[in-house]
């Protein structure tokens, strides 16, 4: 027992408080009203779950990527039993500390089997479908009550797909402030580094994850005000689908960090070079569009592939764009609102030198010598307290010296800085 209760007491504490789960219920209006509707459904669950359940596994068991994790038919038997044990949970009526203990384990053991967030985020689209359908069925003479319960289906969907981004979004925060001792070891510290990078962009992905779940929930109130009479098959289908590919772009979102933040590298291989520029924009975009920051992208057509582990291009490319951002915001606090703050991204063949060299251009506070000659120093910054950790340049430089190419930064004070970096082409 006491083991029991310390496990529990980690899952709250480490992932998020009571507090908090309060005030999350809160802020999507989940009431005594909409726990009263759920528990009125809890009936029509237990009648029709063990039906959803081989629905949802005979969905789950088309697809490669989930039907791997079951490997016997004792698994199946098992996971079903479990499953249907979560889905009457949604309906049980009980949403307090068990509740969310039980949803974030739950998010941790899929984690840690290494179901892919997509895949665990796109069940719930499953379960909408298989569940909407028996409500539509039992209640088709009472609309206003199918409304209500949309309503309060909506609300504990998007709560517990809240909770299962935690499970696999927190991991990676424990991590950034478990490694803060760095090891003299390049690969250590470059994984740091894009732990660190994650740290600094955590509120322009969190505006990125806001915009699906946003869509999400206005189209199960879409439901609820329009209700079901008022829908048509087609409109009906059209909202579902359009739910699902929300569901999807979360879950990408979500899929890029961990891909990102992972320790463990993939092995070199031929790599587009526009692919990691455009994975790497994808996770500032939003913090850009905040900041007014403008971002022009020029990439020559038919560049040749350069040999690299895509993690760590996608890496300088990261590390690059945080420094020019905070080099256009000092140089915007200096020079007052009226500052258009400006960073320009060239790729290009340069085919004298056999080299695809990647420029990224700022108009920010520039460098002074002192600081260029320190720069590629580990732990050098010129950030103020808690901003950055002086890592960014030194393992910049340190990925592509192992890739034998070549970093050359040009850079004047109050005129703003050009990163070269000089990749060797694969022609």
């Amino acid at each position: 027992m006491d083991g029991k209760l310390k496990i529990e007491q980690n899952l709250t504490q480490n992932e998020i408080t009571m507090e908090e789960w309060e005030r999350r219920k809160q802020f999507v209006n989940f009431t005594q009203e909409d726990v009263k509707l759920l528990k009125q459904l809890h009936p029509l669950c237990l009648a029709h779950s063990s039906k959803i359940m081989e629905a949802l596994y005979d969905w789950i068991m088309q697809f490669e990527e989930t039907k791997k994790f079951i490997m016997t038919n004792e698994m199946l038997i098992h996971l079903k039993s479990v499953q249907e044990k979560y889905f009457l949970g949604l309906t049980a009526g009980d949403y307090g500390e068990q509740y969310l203990i039980g949803r974030l384990r739950i998010g941790r053991v899929h984690h840690k089997v290494g179901l892919e967030p997509r895949w665990y985020l796109g069940t719930y689209a499953i379960y909408i479908q298989l569940i909407l359908r028996e409500v539509m069925r039992e209640f088709q003479d009472k609309p206003n009550l199918i409304l209500q319960m949309i309503s309060a289906l909506s609300k504990i969907f998007t709560l517990d797909q809240e909770l299962a981004m935690v499970a696999y979004i927190r991991p990676i925060e424990d991590t950034i402030k478990q490694q803060k001792e760095i090891i003299n070891n390049s690969a250590f510290i470059a994984h740091t580094g894009r732990l660190a990078a994650l740290g600094e962009l955590s509120t322009g992905v969190a505006h990125e994850l806001n915009q699906p779940l946003s869509i999400i929930r206005t189209n199960m109130q879409s439901l609820e005000f329009l209700g079901p009479t008022q829908l048509s098959e087609s409109d009906f289908n059209n909202m579902l689908s359009s739910t699902i590919k929300q569901v999807d772009r979360a879950t990408k979102i979500i899929s890029h960090m961990c891909s990102f933040a992972r320790g463990k590298m993939m092995p070199a291989e031929l790599v587009a070079i526009s692919n990691p520029i455009k994975a790497a924009l994808s996770m500032f975009n939003e913090q850009f569009r905040l900041h007014e920051v403008n971002i022009t992208l020029n990439i020559e057509d038919n560049l040749p592939e350069i040999h690299a582990v895509e993690q760590e291009i996608e890496q300088i490319i990261v590390n690059l764009l945080s420094n020019a951002k905070h080099a256009v915001e000092a140089m915007r606090d200096k020079s007052g609102k009226g500052f258009k703050m400006s960073i320009i991204i060239n790729v290009m063949h340069n085919k004298t030198d056999k080299t695809i060299d990647l420029e990224i251009i700022d108009n920010g506070i520039g460098m002074s010598k002192e600081t260029l000659e320190h720069c590629y120093e580990p732990f050098y910054t010129v950030k103020g307290a808690g901003i950055g950790t002086g890592l960014g340049l030194s393992i910049v430089y340190s990925i592509v010296q192992q890739l034998s190419g070549k970093v050359i930064i040009e850079s004047e004070v109050d005129h703003g800085t050009k990163f070269t970096i000089k990749f060797p082409d694969e022609l």
